[in-house]
């Protein structure tokens, strides 16, 4: 279970377990970013104390924009390809496999672990999973963006570092969103003077159940 003193075990973790999904599909493992990592990290403690469940902040940012603020995108002239997963979890479905495993069966979140294109990621992570949906109850929240820099052709690699529902009444709960924006390069993806960009966030179905045998509770958002 992630707490304050272990938040570096679980972005390994997760880390790990997403990198082992990729290697058993014939992907190459990801590499860790410290201009990644702050962006993730940043966006998830905003969720924890701003008690909210999404990609687009309050004040309007986007994974895009917070990859662009942390330096990571770090000029208009390159291309990109970056997106980002996000999760939050109470009781045992709050730990780093259990997120894996519920990011791995949707098909739009095991697209962006399984994307062949991505290189870096890191991960955020907060034992304050968003007051309003946990109700008090134990668990976490977590950021995992992905991202490739594409420079002339070529993908280049960025720093290196470390990693990054609804509500669940009285048991414990689960949910996570995706999202991806792409640009082409200048000379690469696209002939020079032509650029493509792609946002897309998705929704899924978060699932919620009560101990002790009651009944169990669907909501969609």
């Amino acid at each position: 279970m992630p707490r304050a003193g272990n938040l570096e075990r679980v972005r390994a973790a997760v880390e790990c377990l997403v990198n082992d999904e990729r290697e058993r599909h014939g992907e190459s493992a990801l590499r860790d970013n410290a201009r990644i990592e702050a962006a993730a990290q940043r966006h998830t403690e905003d969720m924890a104390f701003g008690d909210y469940f999404d990609h687009v902040g309050p004040r309007g940012d986007t994974p895009l924009g917070r990859l662009r603020a942390s330096g990571y995108v770090y000029s208009a002239n390159i291309g990109y390809e970056v997106g980002e997963n996000i999760a939050w979890g109470t009781y045992e479905l709050a730990t780093p496999r259990a997120i894996v495993k519920s990011w791995m069966e949707s098909p739009e979140h095991r697209a962006n672990i399984l994307d062949a294109r991505f290189r870096d990621t890191a991960i955020g992570v907060s034992t304050h999973p968003p007051a309003s949906f946990a109700h008090g109850q134990p668990g976490a929240i977590y950021t995992q963006d992905f991202g490739v820099l594409i420079a002339g052709g070529a993908a280049r690699h960025g720093g290196g570092a470390h990693r990054s529902s609804q509500r669940s009444a009285s048991g414990y709960g689960t949910a996570h969103r995706r999202a991806t924006h792409r640009r082409a390069a200048p000379g690469s993806l696209r002939s020079a003077g032509h650029r493509r960009k792609h946002h897309r966030g998705t929704r899924r179905k978060v699932r919620h159940r009560r101990r002790h045998g009651a009944r169990q509770r669907q909501h969609h958002r």
